[in-house]
């Protein structure tokens, strides 16, 4: 999606279309959030943009109607929340007011630098974006503030497109259109200077000086003041037709160096793409500290970011930028002489460090040089000089107090007031751009609708590193996107250059990878590979236990981790402590298993990786039902990719039972986290390929819970057959708990199914033992069946029996999914006896604990509880603030199915208020989303409680 803001606001499709997109307010978030894209706004800087300092009480829930509204024209997914805030999800480049920004600073960067050609394409582009005033169809003071500064910033532009032209030559050109700016901004000294120089050039001196007078006269009748110091001097040059005023063609010759003609930063012949936030900050960062190091993983494009950042700070820096190639070197002591080198020019003798200097030594007369000089010292490539490199680095800067010293490494220097600055990999919009860019310099590449998931997809893989990227991008000569895609799996074969410039180390993914391993000793190389074997990332405690088949003390395993970090090969995830995580880039881990594979130990740190997480999901089966619930929750999700890993080798090794194990010990986790369908492929794949000859109780076990995710989904024929093919196994295998745990299974199938009678036996004989054998989570689950029966059936006796039950079972585990379940059954309770009050109380008592659970989805199933009980006791505003926050919350978690049921409740609040076409409306929506929706893939008791929000809404709407 685009947004349009420098004109009137326009927003178009990834196809170019029109999206309508009503109301004032609508347009206000929308280009507030534009503005700000890819970025979290907060709702309170939201609220008093549009609302103003006087927002209301109801501003929140309306700016979240609107919010709403806007997400249905532009999509869903283009606009997430992200806690108290709201985020944009497009690229920044997608919005021209952004884009122009982003020209305007490139565009003056190239100027300044000399690149005056390049400079006035990118200011061109940068002033066609323009289609008229910015934002004016806008009251508020943010609309004012920005259109403020948009406009100055276009006149900047406009200043230097101008300046770009004049150097170039195109005095002729655009003498007509200095003419219209300086009747439009008579007030504009430089474009006064402009004209005049025009004027000049084109051999009129009588118009020059014309125009001269022109500004003199408006600035002192209008101001009261004479020309400005730079209009007088232009003025004596033009009456004493100074040669300087004349064009040469050596005006618009490209240089790159320092603000008095000094440095060497190359000139990269290639565009920088993306990065302007990082571009930004690395350059504050130069300017503010004395060293600043740039790390990152091969081929994350350090270098570059390296040479942008010091180009644009060139300003900071009077004795200019200066960069020194340490690539080449094989030993720190030559690191003086290559900087002394890189510093002479003509004067390398006085430079020179003498012979006898050693390796701490920049010698006499480069320390005399730098001492009183303010300049930026670009070391690019020093991971291969350490520690020799950082010795020196911190006697310079200690020696020289005006030097600053921007460094690119694979791990920091280790000086103490160092800033250690990662290199990420590029966002997702900026790989695709980059790759764009360079296939477009070697093929006729075109990115399209058709294949722009496929590119998005492909840098993906390629973890977003630009070399990566680059070397993908080259491949489009010869080879379509889709083929390069397919061959990834063999990258390091695929991803090569004959380049014969740049560095050896670039002309393969392979290359630029070995670079790193080499300088690793043996024990780092060896968990480097262990690692690999992790789809996920893994957690410290995993990583000591595979540490173990390399031969690696467990207890040495967080240091070399910690080696590993800081050589950018492993990546902290969080905190990056005891309890985070590590997880490498998909390309270094594939280059690990390689090296994993080479040394012999890969299939048993294949095995033991399985057996790690085997233990891990059997673990996870009884936390998932414990009070640590939640932490079990999250865990298991962090280690979904590696539990993925260890089911898919286990299928393919043929230890089917090691496959089994993890999908049945998961049961609760496939059910409480939506995956039902997942769950059952993974039991499906193992019992298929197995031939069913498992152990029995194994098998027994399989069948049970695939009995039960099938009952979830609906599928209820499969659901009993499999549970009835369970229970007759589980009796032969005459374990108490076995059959007790199948009897429970299928009892909810048949429950569902409409089996009731059957069902009420089966589930009390499972009760009876799960009961005796103090498994109180067993027995409220158990319990909370029967309370849906006797909701069913309006059995009201037996609904408030059931429901203090699991109340009291939960508060024994401290399970609060449970509590709950058990408040809103109470709620219900007293509903049916027209105890309003009482029911409103449990209701907002389900919504605590709710919020205990931290799981959105229940805080909105039991916010929307609340309304309904709200409604009953006659309280229309708190019933209609109810339902909106369930509808804020689900929407926020992604729930749709749950703001689906808020709709329909909030459509009654709405219609009891007399609002019968906002309740239409929300009505409407929930019939849109059940077009493409699994509408019955809910649990039965949230059926139970409350309805199908499809089959409610189209009653509703019938009963208009």
């Amino acid at each position: 999606m685009r947004v349009k803001l420098l004109g009137s606001i326009e927003v178009e499709d990834a196809d170019g279309k029109a999206v309508a997109v009503a109301g004032t307010k609508q347009r206000a978030v929308l280009a507030i959030l534009a503005l700000n894209a890819a970025r979290p706004v907060p709702v309170e800087t939201l609220v008093d943009a549009v609302w103003g300092t006087e927002p209301g009480s109801d501003a929140r829930n309306t700016l979240q109607h609107q919010v709403s509204r806007l997400r249905k024209a532009v999509g869903r997914e283009t606009i997430t929340s992200q806690g108290p805030t709201y985020v944009l999800d497009i690229s920044p480049e997608d919005v021209d007011a952004v884009r122009f920004e982003r020209l305007a600073t490139e565009g003056r960067a190239e100027l300044r630098l000399g690149d005056i050609q390049s400079a006035c394409a990118v200011l061109r582009r940068a002033e066609q974006l323009w289609r008229g005033p910015a934002l004016t169809e806008f009251d508020g003071d943010w609309a004012r503030a920005d259109a403020v500064r948009l406009e100055q910033l276009r006149l900047n532009v406009l200043e230097d497109r101008i300046d770009a032209d004049l150097r170039l030559g195109h005095h002729r050109e655009v003498v007509g259109e200095l003419e219209s700016s300086v009747r439009e901004h008579p007030y504009w000294e430089t474009l006064w200077a402009h004209l005049t120089v025009a004027l000049y050039r084109c051999g009129r001196q009588a118009d020059a000086l014309a125009a001269l007078q022109r500004a003199r006269s408006l600035l002192a009748e209008d101001l009261g003041i004479d020309l400005g110091p730079e209009l007088r001097d232009l003025e004596a040059a033009v009456l004493r037709h100074d040669p300087a005023l004349n064009w040469s063609p050596l005006d618009g010759s490209p240089a790159r160096a320092g603000p008095a003609g000094q440095g060497n930063l190359p000139i990269p012949l290639t565009s920088f793409v993306g990065r302007e936030a990082q571009l930004t900050q690395v350059r504050r960062a130069v300017g503010e500290h004395r060293l600043v190091t740039l790390t990152g993983a091969a081929g994350s494009g350090k270098t570059r970011l390296a040479i942008e950042a010091a180009s644009a700070s060139g300003d900071d820096f009077a004795d200019g930028v200066w960069m020194v190639e340490l690539e080449p070197l094989a030993d720190a002591t030559a690191v003086p002489q290559a900087v002394a080198s890189a510093l002479a020019g003509g004067a390398a003798g006085r430079l020179s460090p003498s012979a006898d200097d050693g390796p701490a030594s920049a010698g006499a007369g480069l320390l005399e040089y730098l001492r009183p000089r303010q300049l930026l010292l670009v070391l690019d490539n020093c991971e291969h000089l350490l520690p020799g490199v950082t010795e020196w680095a911190q006697l310079v800067l200690s020696a020289c107090p005006r030097l600053h010293v921007l460094a690119t490494s694979r791990e920091p220097l280790g000086i103490v007031g160092e800033i250690h600055w990662l290199v990420p990999p590029l966002a997702a919009t900026e790989a695709v751009r980059l790759f764009e860019e360079r296939a477009q310099r070697v093929s006729t590449f075109e990115l399209t609708a058709d294949n722009a998931a496929e590119v998005a997809d492909l840098c993906r893989h390629l973890d977003g590193l630009p070399l990566a990227i680059e070397l993908a991008a080259a491949r489009t000569k010869a080879l379509p996107v889709t083929y390069i895609a397919a061959e990834l799996g063999n990258r390091f074969t695929l991803l090569v250059s004959p380049g014969r410039m740049s560095p050896a180390r670039h002309h393969s993914l392979r290359a630029t990878i070995d670079w790193s391993y080499d300088l690793l000793d043996d024990r780092e190389r060896t968990l480097f590979g262990l690692l690999s074997v992790f789809e996920g990332g893994c957690s410290i405690e995993a990583a000591m236990a595979l540490a173990r088949v390399g031969g690696i003390d467990p207890a040495g395993t967080l240091d070399l981790l910690t080696q590993l970090v800081d050589k950018s090969l492993v990546v902290p995830e969080g905190a990056g402590q005891l309890s985070g995580r590590y997880g490498m880039l998909e390309t270094l881990r594939e280059y690990g298993r390689e090296r994993l594979q080479e040394t012999g130990l890969l299939a048993d740190a294949s095995r033991t990786q399985r057996n790690y997480f085997v233990a891990l999901a059997e673990d996870a089966e009884a936390g998932l039902t414990s009070k640590d619930y939640r932490t079990w929750q999250l865990r298991l999700e962090s280690e979904f990719g590696n539990l993925q890993a260890a089911q898919r080798t286990a299928v393919s090794s043929g230890t089917f039972e090691d496959s089994l194990r993890i999908a049945c010990a998961l049961w609760w986790f496939w059910s409480s986290s939506d995956r039902h369908a997942v769950g059952r492929e993974w039991i499906d794949a193992a019992l298929r390929g197995s031939g069913g000859q498992v152990r029995p109780l194994l098998r027994v076990r399989a069948l049970t819970v695939s009995s039960y995710l099938a009952g979830q989904q609906f599928d209820l024929e499969y659901a009993v057959a499999a549970g009835e093919q369970a229970l007759a196994l589980a009796r032969e295998s005459a374990d108490a708990w076995t059959i007790a745990w199948s009897q429970q299974s299928i009892g909810l199938a048949l429950e569902v199914a409409g089996d009731h009678q059957r069902a009420a036996v089966l589930l009390a004989e499972a009760r009876a033992v799960m009961d005796a054998m103090g498994e109180h989570w067993y027995v409220a689950a158990n319990d909370l069946v029967t309370c849906v029966r006797a909701l069913r059936s309006g059995e009201q006796d037996d609904l408030d029996k059931a429901s203090h039950e699991v109340l009291s079972r939960a508060a024994l585990i401290g399970y609060e999914p449970f509590r709950c379940w058990a408040y809103l059954m109470c709620s219900r309770v007293a509903e049916l006896r027209g105890q309003t009050a009482t029911a409103r109380a449990e209701a907002e008592r389900a919504v605590l604990a709710a919020r205990r659970t931290q799981l959105n989805h229940y805080v909105s199933f039991a916010l929307v509880q609340v309304g309904r009980t709200a409604l009953l006791d006659s309280d229309q505003a708190a019933a209609e603030g109810a339902y909106r926050e369930a509808l804020m919350t689900a929407e926020a978690a992604g729930a749709g199915w749950f703001a689906a049921l808020a709709r329909v409740g909030l459509a009654t609040a709405l219609r009891s208020k007399g609002d019968d076409e906002a309740a239409s409306h929300t009505l409407q929506q929930v019939l849109t989303w059940a077009e493409h929706a699994n509408t019955h893939a809910r649990q039965f008791f949230y059926l139970a409680l409350a309805g199908d929000p499809h089959t409610l809404a189209t009653k509703a709407l019938n009963q208009q």
